[in-house]
């Protein structure tokens, strides 16, 4: 059986990293998708997040999440180097749009076999996970 995945995915596909008024008029939509669909998604230029009520992006309309996810910006150690220092290795890991030769940055995320259903919740389990693993530039 496929592990599958419950998240909000935009329904526009973005070649760059939507900043601004652009993220505030996002669209989300809910799917169940498997590792692959979800790895898929993101390679195609989805954003993703938490499942959010009235697929509206807002801490008021958090439900709930299965993954932690970590952005590493503004490190001089590249990916795979900073993946092989980690006790636990992401699920997935892809580098984001502002990743540059020497100014690095990506995206690690950790899928978990039960769910985050307060925002409390995630941020403490996020926060004890990461100083865990000794994560730099969380």
């Amino acid at each position: 059986m496929d592990y599958k995945i419950n998240v909000c995915l935009s329904r526009e596909r973005y070649d760059e990293k939507p900043l601004g008024d652009v993220i505030s008029k996002m669209r989300w939509e809910c799917k169940e998708l498997t590792i692959e669909e979800f790895a898929n998604a993101i390679s195609q230029g989805h954003s993703f997040c938490a499942l959010m009520q009235e697929n509206w992006r807002n801490r008021k309309n958090f439900i709930c999440t299965t993954m932690l996810v970590y952005d590493i910006d503004h490190t001089s150690t590249p990916m795979s180097e900073y993946i092989s220092g980690l006790e636990y290795k992401p699920t997935l890991a892809y580098t984001s749009p502002s990743n540059k030769e020497g100014d690095y940055g990506f995206r690690l995320i950790y899928l978990l076999d039960f769910k985050l259903c307060s925002l409390d919740e995630y941020y403490t389990y996020s926060m004890s996970f990461s100083k865990q693993m000794k994560m730099k530039d969380v």
